[in-house]
């Protein structure tokens, strides 16, 4: 005869280990006293027991609601869910898209950077480099303009420079925050 503690009855059976002692309370199982067992033990046969025994209302009520009847995909969803997989698949992971950034952030800073200038400030291997910005350039986010280096797309040799907007509301907010600090009043024209 084997035997099983009333937590293992518990388990095996889906309900909680109070329900198990209510059971043995009750008269409904037995409980044995075992040697080499430290607490009071029950009969593997009465799991069946403890599963039948547990009425249903203590299981939490589901209800399922669909809209839409299920299908089958069709072959065209099954192809369109394939490319989403394989594009996210092959989507620049996060480190790439730090380095892509950190690239474009140096170009910006220094337009006319060559690729000697990236590997001195970058510091990455030159394969890397040479991957990074023929992505960039393919993706339209820089440019080389012949040995003159690396350019942002669309600006002029010296490029770089923020729009008057930007400008404007970068100094705006400084003299906002330095009115805050001195406690003066600030009047902000339109």
């Amino acid at each position: 005869m084997t035997f099983v503690s009333m937590s293992e009855a518990a388990r095996r059976a889906g309900v909680h280990a109070d329900h198990v002692r209510k059971l043995a309370d009750r008269g409904v199982i037995t409980r044995h006293t075992v040697p080499g067992f430290r607490y009071p033990v029950i009969r593997e046969s009465d799991v069946a027991v403890i599963a039948r025994e547990s009425p249903s209302r203590y299981l939490p009520p589901v209800e399922i609601n669909i809209g839409v009847p299920f299908t089958d995909p069709t072959p065209q969803q099954i192809a369109d869910r394939c490319k989403a997989i394989l594009a996210k698949r092959h989507a620049p992971s996060d480190d790439d898209r730090r380095r892509c950034r950190r690239i474009v952030d140096t170009i910006a800073m220094r337009p006319g950077t060559t690729k000697q200038d990236l590997l001195a400030n970058v510091s990455w291997h030159e394969p890397a480099i040479d991957r990074h910005l023929d992505e960039l350039v393919t993706a339209g986010v820089i440019e080389q303009r012949g040995q003159r280096g690396y350019f942002i797309a669309g600006t002029a040799a010296t490029g770089g420079m923020e729009p008057a907007d930007r400008i404007l509301e970068r100094f705006r907010t400084r003299a906002v925050r330095h009115a805050r600090r001195q406690r003066r009043r600030l009047a902000v024209a339109g």
